[in-house]
């Protein structure tokens, strides 16, 4: 450690990588997302009452690269933000703002001070922040790290596919978030087997984050609502004590109750983003749980459907990896003439990388995708309509985009279904569902931009256009 002592909070930046949230890069967003999600403002009103910060907890610093006498805080931004709002209350966002006004208002004092200690690196940090956030069982005083958080911070790549499935989980109500943070392990244990996996149509690793699976999501959330009540029965013994025989035999407590997923997909879906990636099928079995696989022998018990009826296991389902690699987004040509909608097309395809700008390039590719269907609106005397769920939408300008690509998108059909037959139609209407659910590749390109929590990776972009391919291609064709 350099030095231990006290610093002026407008010297402290709250750490963009800190492990309570995803990353962020601007102060404003950290706070917000703060305030939402850490109970800051019971804090700050501790603070505001006693006019201190308890003196046995110091922070912990990070000296800020080319800004001297800035420094990140990489322990202590729960109360390094309380501090800012009660000196500031104008970093607070307007719903929030005369909350910490009135903290201030009948505060006994005001502190402007933080003591702390400077580490040379994160590493140095990382020792320290391991034995104060790690125990779940200490911590008085402190708001412990979930299981989620801590996941984060200790790069746990075991507990990735659980981190993922329970945030699904916490998205469709299935189960609350106290309860999620408890079961991280638990529910790692049981998708750590593969034969679990394939039980829920799980295609990917236990150590990928990014969830697809091979089921309509429907189902899966059927199933996955199941399991999660199971956890709390122990007759069944598929908590947090389970044994791999236990894993692998609830695929068949599942099919006596009717619920292991019935439709099995020639795509995969990712949970979180509903994006549709186009899969491959081998054609080596997958032995029965315990015994082995050699080439194309048929395999002896095989695994039941829903009905108890025995049926021929497949390979796990992979998606092709050359596109999840791939470093452009767009790999094919359009006659675009419009100059501004040519040159986002061209960024797109000839100068961002999607795996080192995954958020540029989605951003980029919701513009393409909203300026050429204003483009093709304006270039069609005729009106455009959209029946949906009963009702018919003039497709205009002024349109809800998804009414824009939909209505559009059946209009070409009906003109020539060459261009957008009627599977990619039905395609595209998985992709833009109703506002009510986030799934789907426009609800993930919508979330980019107006969403400040939400995460995505390479493969999240690179799903969505391909998705949306054939209607961009469509769009464009002379």
């Amino acid at each position: 450690m350099n030095e231990s002592k006290y610093f002026h909070i407008d010297q402290l930046l709250l750490d963009s990588e800190n492990p309570r949230h995803v990353f962020m890069g601007s102060q404003s967003e950290i706070i917000a997302y703060l305030i939402e999600n850490e109970n800051i403002k019971e804090l700050a009103k501790d603070i505001a009452q006693k006019g201190a910060l308890s003196p046995f907890n110091a922070g912990g610093l990070l000296s800020v690269e080319g800004e001297p006498g800035k420094y990140w805080v990489l322990e202590g931004n729960r109360r390094v933000c309380a501090l800012k709002l009660l000196n500031n209350p104008d970093l607070a966002p307007a719903s929030s703002k005369k909350y910490f006004e009135r903290l201030v208002a009948n505060a006994v004092q005001i502190p402007t001070n933080f003591f702390c200690h400077v580490f040379a690196n994160r590493e140095e940090a990382k020792e320290w922040l391991a034995s104060r956030h790690g125990d779940f069982k200490g911590g008085a005083g402190l708001k412990p790290w979930s299981a989620v958080q801590s996941a984060r911070f200790f790069e746990k790549k075991e507990h990735s596919m659980a981190v993922t499935i329970l945030q699904f989980a916490l998205r469709e109500g299935i189960i609350d978030e106290d309860r999620a943070h408890r079961i991280v392990t638990t529910v790692s244990r049981m998708f750590s087997t593969p034969q679990a996996r394939d039980t829920f149509g799980i295609v990917t690793g236990r150590s990928n984050g990014t969830v697809l699976i091979n089921v309509e999501l429907t189902e899966f959330a059927v199933v996955l609502a199941e399991y999660l009540a199971d956890i709390e029965n122990p007759e069944l013994n598929v908590g947090s004590r389970s044994t791999k025989e236990d894993r692998i035999g609830y695929r068949e407590i599942l099919a006596q109750k009717g619920k292991l997923p019935k439709t099995k997909l020639d795509h995969t879906i990712d949970i979180l983003t509903g994006t549709v990636s186009k899969i491959e099928t081998g054609n080596v079995s997958v032995a029965k749980p315990g015994s082995r696989v050699t080439g194309n022998s048929p395999v002896s018990g095989a695994s039941v459907d829903a009905g108890g009826k025995a049926q021929p296991e497949s390979k796990p389902i992979r998606t092709p990896p050359a596109r999840d690699k791939a470093r452009k987004l767009i790999d094919y040509s359009l006659q675009i003439r419009p100059e501004k909608i040519r040159a986002v097309f061209l960024e797109l395809k000839n100068k961002l990388d999607v795996q080192e700008t995954p958020y540029s390039a989605a951003a980029l590719l919701r513009i393409l995708i909203e300026l050429s269907c204003d483009h093709y609106i304006l270039n069609h005397a005729e009106t455009i309509v959209f029946n949906d769920g009963g009702k018919s939408f003039g497709v205009n300008e002024k349109s809800p985009l998804r009414i824009k690509i939909l209505g559009i998108a059946h209009h070409i059909h009906q003109s020539n279904s060459n261009l957008i037959d009627a599977k990619q139609f039905a395609a595209l209407q998985n992709e833009c569902p109703e506002a009510k659910t986030n799934a789907g590749g426009l609800n993930l390109l919508h979330n980019i931009m107006h969403n400040y929590s939400h995460s995505i990776t390479a493969v999240h972009v690179i799903a969505a256009h391909d998705n949306f391919k054939p209607f961009i291609q469509a769009l464009w064709h002379n």
